[in-house]
């Protein structure tokens, strides 16, 4: 069901639907921490879509906490190396909050 939900935020953020895609983000989630635990890399896979859509929303703190989420997940249980941490860090790079002057 998680993942079920996870695919179709995708598709509707492709779409355009990036409200539509929030909510199966967020459902994806929620559905992915209760089932396999709060430090799941399928967690941070969700974690890291729901900031992928956040950020294209222009909700740029919220992007950062949750692509942060995810990139610590997956450095604790992949590495800091691994082909899906690197992934991660570069959105989170990818993500510039406003500057206070």
């Amino acid at each position: 069901m998680g993942i079920n939900a996870g695919n179709l935020g995708q598709i509707l953020q492709v779409q355009g639907d990036l409200a539509g895609g929030r909510r199966y983000a967020e459902r994806a989630l929620m559905i992915h921490a209760k089932v396999y635990g709060p430090e799941h890399p399928t967690v941070a896979t969700s974690a890291n879509n729901l900031g992928q859509i956040l950020q294209a929303q222009g909700d740029l703190a919220g992007a950062r906490r949750y692509t942060e989420r995810a990139l610590e997940i997956l450095r604790v249980v992949y590495g800091a190396e691994h082909p899906m941490t690197i992934t991660v860090r570069n959105n989170l790079k990818a993500i510039e909050l406003p500057r206070v002057r």
